[in-house]
């Protein structure tokens, strides 16, 4: 995944936001990849607006989970 080059390359941003629905990796996987790189400040921004999808991006360390209307 090309956010995941760019963060090993040195990019540092100050937040990341992070979709639950993409192709190939999702955002919880895509999540844990990132934190393994650096524990960057993530916010999920997704359409799940079930509790489960919110609760599991919280439990795995993101600072907010939102969701899109």
């Amino acid at each position: 995944m090309e956010a995941i080059s760019l963060l090993t390359g040195g990019l540092n941003p100050d937040i990341i936001l992070l979709d639950v629905v993409m192709p190939g990796m999702d955002g919880y996987e895509t999540f844990e990849a990132i934190q393994r790189i650096k524990p960057f400040p993530v916010m999920f921004i997704s359409g799940n607006d079930d509790s489960t999808s919110e609760l599991r991006g919280l439990t795995m360390g993101a600072i907010d989970y939102i969701t899109k209307p």
